[in-house]
């Protein structure tokens, strides 16, 4: 006959993927690919489960997708919380911008400058040209490998 546990108690659960989700939904939720899933949004809030996990952002409320963005001399500069290290959990992120929100192109930042963190998360400032004549819209995607 099977034995089973109510709780399992450590005293340090190493930071991944997975302990990520299980600190943030029940073992049926993260079944439910449309709630738990990497790219699912359950919040509605426009980020991915993977991009919440790499910008370091609760999955389960609606989070602005960027700590600030300011537009200054031909210049759009993000400022961002993400994790320090993505590639260390077997994930990335690339910037993509686009005229009409339809086609998107991967695009490289003009400059990056880090504001502070720890060995966990960073703060960082992102800057891209604007685009000139034609407005751009910027979005960022998380990427598994």
């Amino acid at each position: 006959e099977p034995l089973w546990a109510d709780f399992i108690y450590c005293e340090e659960i190493p930071f991944s993927w997975e302990s990520w989700l299980l600190e943030r939904f029940s073992y049926h939720e993260i079944l439910d690919s449309s709630i738990g899933g990497a790219e699912a949004d359950p919040d509605r809030d426009g980020l991915s489960n993977l991009l919440e996990f790499l910008l370091s952002t609760d999955p389960n409320e609606g989070n602005p997708p960027f700590l600030a963005s300011k537009h200054e001399g031909g210049q759009r500069f993000f400022r961002i919380q993400r994790l320090t290290d993505p590639e260390e959990y077997g994930v990335t992120f690339i910037w993509e911008s686009s005229p009409d929100r339809k086609e998107w192109e991967i695009i490289h930042p003009v400059r990056t400058t880090r504001m502070g963190g720890d060995a966990r998360v960073t703060s960082e400032v992102v800057v891209f040209p604007d685009g000139g004549e034609k407005p751009l819209s910027f979005r960022l995607r998380a990427i598994q490998f």
